[in-house]
């Protein structure tokens, strides 16, 4: 009897602990989740802009993060369709695609007034302002294909009618493609102002922006079945991520 009795003090006082302290009942379910991000995020613009929002979610949460950069685009798209992440910040041109998902679309970035945008630039001396034509038949460089630069660059030169894919290499980080046209590596380039504006102003003079586009809008989200513990830190920490504000949709 007096076994019994002690059993049962157990277990009432593991369930008091359990409802005084709801993040520790998240890291004993689900104690790993993981950041999944496009392939041109790079490990340099993670440490630099998302760094701290990952640390406030692991200190919310007890939790681990597990930060995974994608090999490819379409690596990254099945991650989502699959519900194989807990956060990630996806374009505008990927919501409709994963609302075909159970998705929570839980904050979104837009700033009208100081916000980055998308660029499609060259160096100075192989064309002029706003001569989109020059791109016609030209090799150019962009991030993945869900990219806002990449879907910046299609719709521009779709509208005139020379956008070709099979001239576009969409393998490249921002910085990688500003570095190979800094080298000569490429003429034209499609990136954001969020890389070109970390250059010096003496190598922004070398380019010229022949289309700049409205202010980017992302989107933070995580699947439906994510627990609200963890979705209340996402949103708590994303103050943290240094490109904002990022607001209810």
């Amino acid at each position: 009897m007096k076994l019994t009795n002690l059993v049962l003090l157990i277990c009432l006082i593991a369930t008091a602990n359990t409802l005084a302290n709801p993040a520790k009942d998240v890291t004993t379910a689900a104690c790993t989740f993981r950041a999944s991000y496009t392939p041109y995020y790079t490990q340099t613009f993670i440490n630099l802009y998302l760094a701290d929002f990952h640390k406030s979610i692991q200190t919310k949460t007890g939790c681990n993060l597990l930060i995974t950069t994608n090999n490819n685009d379409d690596e990254y798209l099945a991650r989502l369709l699959n519900n194989d992440y807990t956060i990630t910040i996806i374009p505008e041109s990927l919501l409709d695609v994963i609302k075909s998902v159970k998705t929570n679309v839980l904050l979104k970035y837009m700033n009208p007034k100081n916000g980055f945008r998308s660029i499609i630039i060259a160096k100075r001396q192989n064309t002029n302002e706003n001569d989109m034509f020059a791109l016609k038949d030209q090799p150019i460089l962009t991030p993945g294909k869900y990219s806002s630069s990449y879907n910046f660059l299609k719709q521009e030169m779709s509208a005139l009618g020379i956008f070709d894919k099979d001239i576009i290499n969409s393998s490249n980080s921002h910085e990688q493609i500003i570095t190979k046209l800094l080298n000569n590596e490429a003429k034209f380039g499609s990136t954001n102002t969020l890389a070109f504006n970390k250059l010096s102003k003496k190598l922004q003079s070398e380019f010229v922006i022949i289309k700049q586009s409205e202010p980017v809008v992302n989107y933070l989200v995580t699947p439906n079945a994510t627990p609200p513990t963890i979705i209340q830190a996402i949103i708590d920490s994303a103050p943290l991520i240094k490109a904002g504000p990022w607001v209810k949709p």
